[in-house]
């Protein structure tokens, strides 16, 4: 198959992309202003999603990450006001914590590779150091190996500002644990003590 249709593969994955983007904008709509603010983030990221595809320019894989990493977090940033805001505890704001936690772990991933294409061998380990294709799910991998503070060491960061953002982020997944968990346990007992 990969023989008759060389980019079938690519061309799948985009078209799952671009519906999860339009799905992160629906799920962001509860006020005009965060579509608005979602759909501008979101815009980029799916139109440079398309045109690199055609157009494997290096320039424009640094403005879709950065896009994209902008979007992420606004993504996150709006997931957890949700999740955090006043309410019940429920299925929905525990989902809402697992996917901001997910999101986390895909945007750092993002900011990962924007690092290693503007500075070519940031991460000892790499596969293919400095070589933009086939980083992705290495940095993926590698990101949500920091977030958790696992940390196997089989990839690395050597410049200074992977290093940096490798630090902020296992900061980030701890404190995202122990915050979040905290701040649901709460909300649920005070909501089961007024009723009880």
């Amino acid at each position: 198959m990969d023989r008759v249709f060389p980019y079938f593969n690519d061309l799948i994955g985009t078209l799952l992309y671009t519906g999860l983007l339009i799905a992160s904008v629906h799920a962001l709509s509860d006020t005009r202003r965060h579509v608005w603010t979602a759909a501008v983030l979101a815009f980029p990221v799916l139109l440079l999603t398309w045109i690199e595809g055609f157009y494997g320019s290096p320039l424009l894989k640094v403005v879709y990450l950065v896009f994209a990493v902008l979007f992420v977090a606004y993504t996150v940033v709006r997931v957890l006001s949700y999740v955090l805001g006043s309410g019940s505890v429920d299925s929905d704001k525990i989902y809402g914590a697992l996917s901001g936690y997910l999101l986390l772990g895909h945007g750092w991933a993002l900011a990962y590779i924007l690092v290693e294409i503007l500075n070519p061998g940031s991460f000892a380990g790499l596969a293919q150091p400095g070589v933009v294709e086939g980083i992705g799910s290495e940095l993926i991998y590698y990101s949500f190996v920091t977030l958790t503070t696992l940390g196997y060491g089989e990839i690395t960061p050597i410049s200074l500002p992977a290093r940096n953002l490798a630090a902020m982020q296992a900061v980030t997944g701890v404190l995202y644990t122990a915050t979040l968990i905290a701040r649901l346990v709460g909300m649920y007992s005070s909501g089961r003590g007024s009723r009880g």
